[in-house]
């Protein structure tokens, strides 16, 4: 398929590429796909890469064969080679990736998305906020997503990358995502892209993530990813050291909270940092 500029033609509707990867993910991915077929925008791609699924992922994604426009089953090497795969797969003029663990906020998150593409040609990368909540009962949790700063990306994560849309200039200037990242390949890859890209903020909720995902089970590892992160984009040793001890103090003592029986407490110090 052939991708036509967006700034070529002002009636044009761009091809959306929406890349799903999942592994042993039959629990919440009808609820992906489903907010993927409800989008009210029509041209879109929806592809979804499994990394070999040995629960009933395989049944849930032959379910909804007829709305997946492209998938595979086999093994990889982690989520950044399945996001690999996705990226190599898609035609579209915009991609975006979605996991298996989130879902879209509304039926329209895609069309609005476009209509900033299509009426401001210029933009290249654009990203909204991202609502995380608890798996069970729904609760908000936290709110990410601010308006962009290079200087604060390079501290945390202010693009959440279930709410980017890029145009795919963006990846074929950029690259793929790297091997070497098990769990915060998403923050190493747009603080990469963000060096080259402006981003574009748009202050709205698109995406509801579930807590609990594999960033979450393993959260020391993404803290340590993360300070290799901003090592290897020429920030300064003392500032990631210093970030990664904020980290893990932060969330040892989150834990711990939580593991006493003050979740509460932490709820209220994510809504004064402004978070909820």
């Amino acid at each position: 398929m052939v991708s036509v500029p967006i700034s070529s033609i002002s009636s044009y509707t761009p091809l959306v590429s929406i890349i799903t990867v999942c592994l042993n993910s039959e629990k919440f991915l009808e609820e992906t796909i489903r907010s993927v077929r409800e989008q009210t925008y029509e041209n879109i791609e929806y592809i979804v890469i499994d990394g070999g699924s040995t629960d009933g992922t395989l049944d849930v994604i032959k379910k909804y064969e007829k709305d997946i426009s492209y998938w595979i089953s086999e093994p990889d090497k982690g989520i950044s080679d399945a996001f690999n795969k996705g990226v190599r797969l898609a035609n579209g003029d915009i991609i975006a990736i979605l996991n298996s663990d989130d879902y879209y906020a509304h039926n329209r998150v895609v069309e609005r998305v476009v209509e900033i593409f299509t009426s401001q040609p210029h933009i290249e990368m654009l990203y909204g906020k991202v609502r995380c909540v608890e798996q069970h009962t729904g609760k908000t949790l936290v709110i990410y997503g601010e308006p962009f700063s290079l200087k604060k990306m390079r501290k945390e994560i202010i693009t959440p990358h279930p709410a980017i849309f890029a145009k795919r200039e963006v990846y074929e200037t950029v690259g793929l995502f790297s091997l070497e990242y098990k769990v915060c390949m998403d923050h190493e890859y747009f603080l990469r892209a963000t060096t080259l890209f402006d981003p574009y903020f748009f202050d709205e909720i698109l995406t509801i993530m579930r807590w609990g995902g594999y960033s979450t089970r393993n959260i020391y590892l993404a803290h340590r990813e993360v300070y290799r992160t901003l090592r290897s984009n020429r920030v300064n040793m003392f500032i990631a050291l210093i970030n990664l001890a904020y980290g893990y103090t932060m969330t040892t003592f989150s834990l711990l909270l939580q593991k006493v029986g003050f979740k509460r407490i932490v709820l209220l110090y994510r809504k004064w940092k402004g978070q909820l």
